[in-house]
Formats: structure tokens, C-alpha cells, sequence
């Protein structure tokens, strides 16, 4: 595989990372709104279970998004079209496994938190 295209590729890994993220900050905020009105237990305690997930999800993120650019970054050291090695690609593949996993669990959890809110009452939008 071209160095280019899994240069590229990392990229596009990063920014799926980055989409996650701005979307879980958007479910803070949508909890934040939703806490203010609060008086039922229930909805504070699956706040904070919320809140513990986002954290939780935050730092498997930093971790994969470390990792990728550290990848990317010895990719971009290789001189012209030397071979990258099956290592590198064996890591881009696993990496690119992980953030797909990262990306159908968030949208699922996106999905059922959502609801939940819209469920429980007010909307915060």
C-alpha cells in the first residue's frame, strides 16, 4: 500500500476521532440543560452514569489518537517510496479496527441517550 494513501488514511482516522468527541460535548451540554430543571434522582444518577461513560469513551480517544499520530508521524519520516513494512500496516489495520468499533458503539450510545432525553421530558436543544 502507498505511504500517501495510509498518511491519508490516518487522517481520516483522526478526524472520525474528532467527530466523536464534539458530539459527546454536545451530550454534556444537552445534560448540563437537562440537570437544571432536575428534582427526580433517576434522571441525576443516569446523568452521572452518562457523564462516567463520556469520560471513559474521552480517554480511550486520547489513547487511539496518540497512537495514530505517532504512526503517522513514522510514516512521514520514511524517506520517498521506501517499503512501510507489515508492522506499520498490521497497526494502521488494528487502529482503523478500533476507531470503526469507537464510531458504532458512540453512535448507538448518541442514539439511546438522546431518546432517553427526549423521553424524560424536555428536550435541550
Amino acid at each position: 500500500m502507498n505511504k500517501e494513501v495510509i498518511i491519508l488514511e490516518l487522517a481520516s482516522l483522526l478526524r472520525s476521532l474528532d467527530f466523536i468527541q464534539e458530539g459527546q460535548a454536545f451530550i454534556k451540554t444537552k445534560l448540563t440543560d437537562k440537570l437544571e430543571d432536575a428534582t427526580d434522582l433517576t434522571i441525576i444518577n443516569w446523568a452521572e452514569d452518562i457523564h462516567q461513560q463520556i469520560l471513559n469513551r474521552e480517554l480511550a480517544i486520547q489513547l487511539l489518537k496518540k497512537d495514530v499520530q505517532q504512526l503517522d508521524r513514522s510514516l512521514k519520516l520514511l524517506s520517498g517510496n521506501k517499503e512501510i513494512g507489515k508492522e506499520r500496516l498490521e497497526k494502521m489495520k488494528k487502529y482503523k479496527d478500533q476507531v470503526n468499533y469507537l464510531e458504532q458503539e458512540y453512535l448507538i450510545w448518541k442514539n439511546n441517550v438522546n431518546n432517553y432525553i427526549e423521553l424524560s421530558g424536555t428536550s435541550a436543544n
